[in-house]
């Protein structure tokens, strides 16, 4: 499959998390959309100030309570041309790639 080039959307799973909010910022850095996926409002807001001055309308973010629930409901509803899934799988071995 062909890299995707910015100006892309990628799906960063798991994004206020320590690995997850580099890879978002790494992303950003190259000029891709972000949605990340967060647990909570506080934790999508605290994401949303810290890249907001240095990437201005390039951060957003989805609650997801189950990481079960993204892939059929974001994929489907909304244009993500990237995935990159940072949460941890059942074994809490990191399932880090990008799709």
């Amino acid at each position: 499959m062909p890299a995707t080039p910015a100006p892309a959307k990628v799906l960063v799973t798991g994004a206020s998390g320590f690995l997850g909010a580099h890879v978002a910022r790494a992303f950003l850095a190259r000029g891709y959309s972000v949605r990340g996926t967060v647990r909570s409002t506080d934790k999508g807001d605290y994401l949303l100030d810290l890249f907001s001055g240095e990437f201005p309308n390039k951060f957003e973010y989805y609650i997801v309570k189950d990481i079960g629930e993204v892939r059929p409901f974001v994929i489907s509803h909304d244009k993500i041309d990237m995935i990159a899934d940072n949460h941890r799988g059942p074994d809490s071995t990191p399932a880090c790639c990008v799709r």
